[in-house]
């Protein structure tokens, strides 16, 4: 009953998506079957897609917390009542997060969005793997019994991605913007290369990491280990940084090709959280889990201005709890992806100028700001 509250919860927010079969038309946002994919717990998952008037495509990899050792993968959202550590059914919340990429943010049909008639591939998430794995592990579950989780987000990716392909023309695309917000921006930055394969005409290349930034010494060997990512996509991970690592190796590979933008509220409350946990403490976020994330922001941005050349940033403030100055978490999707923070510009509209034009950044100052 509890998977068919949240399904039937997910459809109201998110919308009506109709399947896609046959053709696909202009402007119609669509359910995508993706044969073979599965969510972590085995179940079915499929992709969300819209095909747009211009030769020009956005990949939207989704968000939903990740699962890295024994500890986490034993608390899914379906697990623990009041919140596990990722999504392990597709159910939860996709349908809404679709909804909120489709009616307010990057992908929406609104005046201001300047990537209105771009095609959208969608990529939800429920494999906590930042969208990398190919590859089952063994867990023990709260009630002591053991289960499979099928960490499958890279083999998911490459169906939609196959799917998806079927109707928009590959070789006629001429720009390609990956992005994704929490989890999914992990998942951008580790997947942008591959992505851009898919798109061997397309003349700009860009991509926009939203929010999706924490260090532990645990990456490399949860992405070796327990997702069985990729071969070339473990190798570039050399630091506790496993953003920062994917994106100066996409530098170093594409060069000037490709336009490379990171945006983060300066107090991101979701990432001190989780950052929290990484240090070995597992409450919700305080002051103090505020100020570390701040610390790591700043030396986080120092490093890929330092090895990026020419990279973007956009750091905002939208303050979401005021007794521990902690902020929103993500911006490209949600309903305040077209409010101007910084510079006079909103984070889409900067993301447009960027891939067009000469690539800026905003709130640097804010990164130095005492709370």
């Amino acid at each position: 009953m509890g998977r068919l509250i949240d399904a039937l919860f997910n459809r109201m927010i998110g919308g009506q998506y109709d399947k896609l079969e046959g053709a696909a038309e202009t402007g119609k946002w669509y359910e995508v079957d993706t044969p073979g994919a599965v969510s972590a717990d085995g179940t079915v998952w499929h992709g969300f897609m819209k095909k747009g008037s211009e030769n020009k495509v956005i990949v939207c990899f989704f968000g939903g917390g990740v699962s890295l050792d024994e500890y986490t993968a034993a608390r899914g959202y379906s697990a623990v009542k009041e919140g596990g550590a990722y999504s392990d059914t597709f159910s939860q919340g996709m349908y809404a997060m679709a909804g909120c990429i489709a009616r307010f943010g990057i992908g929406s049909r609104g005046k201001k969005n300047p990537f209105r008639n771009w095609s959208v591939i969608v990529v939800p998430y429920a494999t906590g793997d930042f969208h990398i794995g190919c590859g089952e592990v063994e867990y023990t579950a709260l009630t002591g019994e053991k289960k499979t989780l099928y960490q499958h987000g890279c083999l998911n990716f490459r169906l939609m991605m196959k799917e998806a392909l079927k109707h928009i023309e590959a070789k006629k695309t001429d720009a390609v913007l990956v992005t994704g917000g929490s989890a999914g921006g992990f998942g951008s930055a580790l997947l942008a290369d591959d992505v851009f394969d898919y798109f061997p005409h397309a003349s700009h290349l860009a991509v926009a990491v939203d929010a999706g930034l924490m260090v532990s010494e645990k990456w490399r060997d949860a992405a070796v280990n327990r997702w069985h990512a990729p071969k070339e996509i473990c190798d570039r991970l050399k630091t506790d940084n496993i953003t920062v690592d994917s994106l100066v190796a996409l530098s170093r590979k594409r060069g000037k090709s490709v336009k490379i933008l990171f945006d983060c509220a300066v107090r991101d409350a979701a990432l001190s959280t989780f950052q929290a946990y990484l240090y070995g403490i597992d409450h919700v976020a305080d002051r103090k889990d505020g100020d570390v994330f701040q610390s790591i922001l700043k030396r986080s941005v120092e490093r890929m201005r330092d090895e990026i050349p020419g990279i973007g940033v956009y750091i905002f403030e939208k303050i979401t709890d005021k007794e521990n100055a902690l902020m929103q978490h993500t911006i490209l999707s949600v309903p305040f992806a077209f409010r101007k923070f910084c510079g006079n510009k909103n984070p889409v509209q900067w993301g447009y100028d960027c891939i067009y034009g000469t690539v800026e950044s905003y709130g640097l100052e804010l990164l130095e700001k005492k709370y």
